[in-house]
């Protein structure tokens, strides 16, 4: 096959009045300020393992034995704005809810639905539709959970005196488990702003570092770069792994680029540019946003482009604040031994993707890769008014 790539020299030259006599340092200069951001090449031979991807259907078995198990109450999707009385069973890859059989006598429950995590999901405390109808049942309390990369939400409630107590402990135990999974998929790496040596592209690093790459048929292991602006623009790519060769995906950054995060507890997801992402952890979360987010307020203000002096500032800076992140340093015995997601099949790109396009990481069509138990008596069945707002 024959490999395209793009090739752009940027150059920075001396821009001085006094000419007479400078030719040679004027070319020294020239030299230390250009930048090769040549698209990476594939390998010339195949690597052992290429893009690792995960299965994350929200169908997948659950993994024995639960982790938590206790009553709530659920709201039941097939019957409007009713809440019923359920068991909550927790899972280290995802939680099922069953029903009191209806028959009476033999006491057995009927399972209702099981969901199985992606990593792409998150927690948190609702409430009701106002501050008048909590006031008015002080003795539920909400929290939902959300997989939003299959656009699932379910909505639980904890009833009685220690309501507040009993769903600040679910949702506590929920995040544990979805951050379990989560750092499960993630091998042991540190973060790094200085470029790869012998690789001209990452020349404009910035951070780096794995990312999980949500796509519409599971989950990907990539390993990102963030680069600093130039010309109006910066880059922002993704690699198959740390050895950055062979690239995946490639985004160009400018001043309107789209930057989000999903409000969550502990939620270590954020989108960049309409394909969505997920940490190791939200203090990781929060050093990638930042980092995103100072660079293109530099192309908001027309910033020049940066000298090698200035990236090395901006690197120092990066790298002070990733020291401060618990784990940032990952060594391979703080990692969990086995994925909680199995592995799917991968497709390697024979040519690298132009800026702005994707190249799909599952072998489907172009443009398939990311997008994208209280205490107290038993009340009757509630109606749910509109229980979306965030919780305190």
């Amino acid at each position: 096959s024959r490999v395209m790539a793009q090739t752009m020299s940027m150059s920075v030259l001396c821009d001085c009045s006094c000419k007479d006599g400078q030719d040679a340092a004027s070319a020294t200069l020239a030299a230390e300020h250009r930048y090769d951001t040549n698209v990476p090449r594939p390998p010339s031979r195949p690597r052992e393992r290429g893009l690792v991807s995960f299965s994350a259907d929200v169908d997948l078995p659950l993994l024995e034995p639960p982790v938590r198990d206790a009553e709530v109450w659920h709201l039941r999707p097939e019957e409007g704005n009713t809440f019923q009385r359920a068991r909550l069973l927790l899972y280290s890859n995802g939680f099922a809810v069953r029903y009191p059989s209806s028959c009476g006598a033999t006491g057995a429950e009927v399972p209702a639905l099981a969901v199985s995590w992606s990593p792409f999901s998150l927690v948190q405390a609702c409430r009701l539709h106002s501050i008048q109808a909590d006031a008015q049942q002080p003795w539920l309390r909400l929290f939902k959970v959300s997989v939003f990369h299959h656009g699932v939400t379910h909505f639980f409630a904890t009833q009685g005196p220690n309501a507040d107590t009993e769903r600040a402990r679910w949702v506590a135990d929920v995040s544990r488990a979805l951050r379990l999974l989560t750092q499960s998929l993630f091998p042991a790496f540190s973060l790094r702003a200085e470029p790869l040596p012998g690789a001209g592209w990452t020349a404009m690093r910035l951070l780096a570092g794995y990312l999980l790459l949500c796509d519409d048929r599971g989950v990907s292991l990539v390993y990102c770069e963030l680069h600093a602006h130039w010309d109006g623009a910066a880059a922002f790519a993704a690699y198959e792994d740390e050895y950055c060769d062979v690239q995946v995906l490639r985004l160009s950054v400018d001043k309107d680029t789209c930057v989000s995060e999903r409000v969550g507890i502990d939620c270590s997801c954020f989108s960049l540019g309409g394909h969505h992402f997920n940490t190791r952890s939200c203090a990781e979360k929060m050093l990638w946003l930042r980092a995103i987010s100072n660079v293109k307020v530099k192309l908001r203000h027309r910033a020049t482009n940066p000298t090698p002096t200035d990236l090395k500032h901006y690197r120092a800076a990066v790298l002070e604040y990733a020291a401060s992140i618990p784990g940032s340093k990952s060594p391979a015995g703080n990692v969990p031994g086995k994925p909680l997601l199995p592995h799917r099949g991968w497709r390697r790109s024979l040519v690298p993707p132009p800026p702005g396009a994707t190249i799909p990481l599952d072998g489907g069509p172009a443009g398939a890769a990311g997008a994208t138990g209280g205490n107290g008596p038993s009340p009757p069945p509630l109606a749910a008014a509109a229980a979306a707002a965030p919780g305190p």
